[in-house]
């Protein structure tokens, strides 16, 4: 038989379930199945273990940066795909990311616990970027609210009324998870609004400065922990204004510290703003107020700090802030809402007409920017305390607190102590 030379192809050799060996410059044929070997262009790129450079604890409920390192020294970028860890009582999640060797990732803690990561303790693989990525390519892989930990029945469970049937209850835990980025659990899940900005206008242009309040050390401990925290999310930025009000600590029923700016003396010299708080026009007063954030300047042991975000405290902080919600609810005001500041009410005839009222304002306060905190939360209440009354199906009569205080009053015994009662 008379030998031809043939070209075969890899076509051929598939149709066939053949497979070629080569060796000692001789070919082989084989009809049984061999592992073949991938096309190393095909292969995926080789992840690289990254591992905290220092040691760090993350407290229950909080997002921290991490630095990390690689042995091997990667000189180039890395994406890090999200992961969440479900160990219990260690729950964790790391947004997607691009970011280098000596570089840092975001780690959610949404246990309760503490979170303590060891120094050269593995946090996550990283695939190496073959091309430069620019910023905004970046961004895209960020991911947001979606990484926000949903909420359990547990956690709403104290806030619902209890007129709610078990199916009612998971009806408004799914609405509430739907809308999770609405809801600030901490400081780094605060929203942003740009409905409104603030103009601070003032009688004269002479600058309100004080020297700081003095501070016990826990309580200096106490203030550099929440400024940090402030800085670290873009509420307020180191200053060089001239205005310098002073800051005192207020403990709360938690034990914890709240920070507040003492701005009496600057809201002596602030013009009022005459928009009546319970009644507000329809057009809304665009105020721009970069300008004043200047003014907004107070003053630590440690340092001198500036908002960019509205404070409580300011005179005219009240008129402002309802103009936003007024001007996020629309029309829902007149037929679905009722707002007084920061309490807004959803009266409903059904437990239907209700959840879709929330659906509403959740959807217009989530467009907004604006974020609710839960704990402050109440739904599907038959009875509530709103603006110092109690609202009922039965009607509405003067809540718990004023009813204590005139239950505790001290009897009168003179004619003098009974004007004073009657005001």
């Amino acid at each position: 038989m008379q030998q031809v030379p043939v070209i075969v192809g890899q076509t051929f050799l598939n149709r066939t379930d053949v497979t070629l060996l080569l060796r000692d410059h001789q070919t082989r044929l084989f009809e049984n199945h061999l592992a073949a070997l991938p096309d190393v262009a095909s292969l995926p790129p080789r992840k690289l273990p990254l591992w905290s450079k220092n040691a760090a604890v993350i407290p229950p409920n909080t997002i921290d940066l991490i630095e990390i390192a690689n042995q091997e020294h990667h000189e180039g970028e890395v994406y890090v795909e999200a992961t969440t860890r479900q160990k219990s009582g260690g729950e964790y999640n790391i947004p997607g990311c691009v970011t280098t060797i000596g570089g840092v990732i975001a780690i959610q803690n949404i246990s309760t616990n503490h979170l303590t990561f060891r120094q050269h303790q593995l946090i996550a693989r990283g695939t190496p970027c073959e091309n430069e990525i620019s910023q905004n390519e970046v961004s895209k892989l960020v991911i947001n609210a979606s990484t926000l930990p949903s909420f359990q029945l547990n956690d709403i469970k104290g806030r619902l009324g209890s007129n709610l049937n078990e199916s009612e209850c998971i009806l408004v835990l799914n609405l509430i998870n739907e809308f999770r980025n609405c809801f600030a659990g901490n400081t780094t899940e605060l929203g942003k609004t740009t409905v409104t900005e603030m103009q601070i206008r003032l009688n004269d242009d002479v600058p309100v400065t004080y020297r700081p309040y003095r501070l016990a050390y826990p309580e200096r401990e106490s203030v550099r922990g929440i400024v940090q925290d402030l800085i670290a999310n873009g509420i307020v930025q180191e200053s060089q204004s001239p205005y310098a009000s002073p800051i005192l600590l207020v403990k709360k029923k938690t034990g914890e510290y709240r920070m507040c700016v003492d701005y009496r003396a600057l809201n002596l010299k602030t013009i009022r703003d005459k928009y009546p708080l319970p009644l507000v026009d329809d057009d809304l007063e665009r105020m721009h107020g970069n300008d004043s954030v200047a003014k907004t300047a107070f003053v630590t042991p440690d340092g001198h700090y500036e908002y960019l975000r509205m404070p409580f405290g300011l005179v005219n902080a009240p008129a402002v802030f309802l103009r936003a919600i007024n001007s996020i609810l629309g029309k829902l005001r007149f037929t679905t809402a009722m707002a007084y500041l920061d309490d807004i009410l959803l009266p409903s005839s059904s437990f239907e007409t209700g959840l879709g009222s929330l659906r509403e304002v959740f959807t217009l306060f989530r467009d907004a920017g604006m974020t609710f905190r839960l704990s402050k939360c109440q739904f599907f209440h038959e009875k509530l305390e709103y603006l110092g009354h109690e609202i009922s199906p039965h009607g509405i009569r003067p809540g718990i607190a004023k009813i204590e205080a005139v239950e505790k009053y001290p009897k009168p015994t003179n004619v003098h102590e009974i004007r004073q009662f009657l005001g």
